[in-house]
């Protein structure tokens, strides 16, 4: 995936502000197959959720496909 400026990206994080009954914000990372070889998954998930914990209002958070 590339950037408007065609720089390739390695990860990225997508929220989305749909409540349901279950959660307040969903949020869905990934990271590239070579990102993924060299460790990046685990650090971006824990940024992400450090993040959002911290300074995100929302007491519900999905992390669906991860928090299976």
């Amino acid at each position: 995936m590339l950037t408007v400026d065609d720089v390739v990206k390695d990860f990225d994080a997508f929220c989305s502000l749909k409540p349901s009954e279950s959660h307040d914000v969903r949020v869905q990372l990934w990271v590239r197959k070579s990102a993924w070889d060299n460790g990046l998954d685990p650090l971006l998930e824990a940024a992400v959720r450090d993040w959002v914990a911290t300074r995100w209002p929302f007491d519900r958070v999905s992390f669906e496909e991860r928090d299976r």
